[in-house]
């Protein structure tokens, strides 16, 4: 697929958005008919799936191979991990405790992925000052307005960072570390909508602690594309289809390009020495 055609099925994504999954989310956030289960199997066991994420997974799942035809999906809520010539990854919701709460630090992501690498990625953020990111491969990471994305510098002063999830061996560490300097620490839930803060200029570094493909895979393309730095905590995962996505887990950092270097240093030493142990 050309630009061309990636902004063409780029806004058939965001028409079935508008008239599909918003409908979606208002009918269940702050719903009590937003049933709630227990996912069964393997590492899916106690985590939580709602109806919300069902027909929203439902609505992409069906519709998504239409705007790119005969993609195939590899989505959370599904077993499937077949890769195809174009494949779509998509979370019909990333952060199902923060919506089963009513709550708005959370996203929907869709990515597509062609040659073993993404071409193409959105985050949608429903209840969020700012709707949605996208990229295109080739043209750069830009805002609702089509506009390109500009990244706040880091704040000097006093340096925001946000673990995701709240993990308690490489979160604890960092809020040890950051006691008594000039650093602000936060910890979210959903990685997406940590991505969403540093956007947004609220947060300056991210620590991604232990995710899965689908949560990590459009914040660190649109994070490319729009000139933030990413760093990997062991390999890069392939997009070839030589592994199996479902098993695979990554911890990475992204964070600001002019983000102060010794301090970046001294948290890329303190997670590698806390995973060595």
């Amino acid at each position: 697929m050309d630009t061309i055609e990636l902004q063409n099925a780029h806004k058939k994504i965001l028409n079935l958005y508008h008239s599909s999954i918003l409908s979606i989310i208002s009918n269940y956030f702050n719903s009590i008919q937003n049933i709630i289960e227990e996912k069964d199997g393997g590492k899916y066991t106690n985590t939580l799936v709602s109806s919300a994420d069902l027909e929203i997974n439902k609505i992409l799942t069906d519709n998504l191979p239409k705007i790119v035809t005969n993609a195939v999906i590899i989505s959370e809520e599904t077993e499937s991990n077949q890769i195809g010539e174009y494949t779509f990854i998509i979370d019909p919701i990333d952060g199902t405790h923060s919506f089963l709460r009513s709550l708005d630090d959370w996203g929907i992501t869709i990515e597509l992925f062609h040659g073993g690498e993404v071409i193409y990625s959105v985050i949608f953020y429903p209840h969020s000052k700012t709707e949605y990111y996208y990229a295109i491969k080739g043209l750069g990471a830009f805002d609702p307005d089509d506009s390109k994305i500009q990244v706040r510098k880091f704040f000097e002063f006093k340096p925001s960072f946000v673990c995701a999830p709240a993990s308690r061996k490489i979160g604890r560490a960092l809020i040890d570390y950051s006691q008594g300097k000039m650093l602000s620490f936060r910890a979210y839930g959903s990685c997406v909508y940590a991505f969403y803060t540093l956007l947004r200029g609220g947060n300056d570094f991210i620590v991604f602690d232990d995710l899965n493909i689908w949560d990590i895979l459009g914040c660190v393309f649109i994070a490319e594309q729009s000139g933030l730095i990413v760093y990997w905590f062991g390999d890069q995962p392939k997009l070839d289809g030589s592994d199996n996505l479902k098993e695979i887990k990554s911890r990475l950092i992204i964070y600001k390009a002019d983000y102060n270097k010794e301090q970046i240093e001294k948290i890329k030493s303190l997670i590698h020495n806390k995973l060595a142990q």
